[in-house]
């Protein structure tokens, strides 16, 4: 699936392509996989990026949904590595969308603050588990590391 997305990303470049082609290439060299759903949403997000139906924005936002989606079931599953990497990506997208969206000027400021405050609740719920779970494998370091994350990502959405 990861060599598909690569393919995509060749076919739109552009600095959102490059930056989906950097990323997967290196979760692909770290064994990471990818859901379905999720790889749909990075193909789909990249054709409509290249062909401008979508700004770079809305494509990160898009991911959100998916990673989240992902995260929840990796954590329910018992695959802690999997659930960080898809946390991680939550909190990237979350962090790129939010910025470019301000940068593009594609929402208004109170939708602005309406679409971080959602990423920002669903985002919570994503860390509260990766945390917990993360508690349990790797002690409190885990957990204090998930929380640090956390807190930097509550601090930029105010």
């Amino acid at each position: 699936m990861r060599k598909e997305i690569d393919k995509q990303a060749q076919a739109n470049p552009g600095l959102y392509s490059g930056l989906v082609k950097n990323t997967n290439g290196v979760l692909q060299a770290c064994n990471v996989g990818i859901s379905p759903a999720s790889q749909r949403s990075v193909m789909d997000s990249l054709q409509m990026v290249g062909d401008g139906r979508i700004p770079q924005s809305a494509a990160h936002l898009r991911e959100v949904d998916t990673f989240i989606q992902d995260a929840k079931s990796s954590f329910s599953r018992g695959n802690i590595k999997q659930g960080l990497v898809e946390s991680l990506g939550v909190g990237m997208n979350m962090v790129a969308g939010a910025k470019l969206a301000a940068f593009e000027a594609t929402v208004t400021p109170p939708a602005a603050k309406a679409l971080t405050d959602t990423a920002s609740k669903a985002a919570h719920e994503v860390f509260d588990a990766g945390g917990t779970l993360a508690k349990k494998v790797f002690k409190d370091e885990g957990a204090e590391a998930m929380a640090r994350v956390r807190a930097s990502l509550v601090a930029f959405c105010r």
